[in-house]
């Protein structure tokens, strides 16, 4: 269990795609994944996902808060996030989904 899942961010400036870590499970319709983001202060996360009856791809996309700070640390943490899924997980794969903003 995450000690923290972040919270969506649906206002991100300079998105971009960083691949998840792991996942797992939290319930029939519901993953945790797990990415890389900088500083809390300065960016954010946001999960995309497309499914289909063989497949989930799950893309994590990481950009600047519109309320960053001009000068914050340089950090790489890892987060977690809740993703929720439109049908149960059942045995379908999960895969990377790279070109989510594409």
């Amino acid at each position: 269990m995450a000690a923290r899942d972040e919270t969506p961010r649906t206002d991100l400036l300079r998105e971009h795609v960083v691949e998840w870590n792991r996942w797992e499970p939290v319930s029939d319709t519901q993953l945790r994944v797990w990415c890389w983001q900088g500083n809390r202060t300065a960016y954010g996360v946001r999960a995309v996902v497309a499914e289909d009856e063989q497949v989930v791809r799950l893309a994590t996309v990481t950009g600047t808060r519109p309320d960053a700070p001009g000068m914050t640390t340089m950090e790489a943490l890892e987060v977690s996030l809740l993703v929720d899924l439109a049908a149960p997980l059942g045995d379908r794969e999960v895969r990377q989904h790279p070109d989510a903003l594409g």
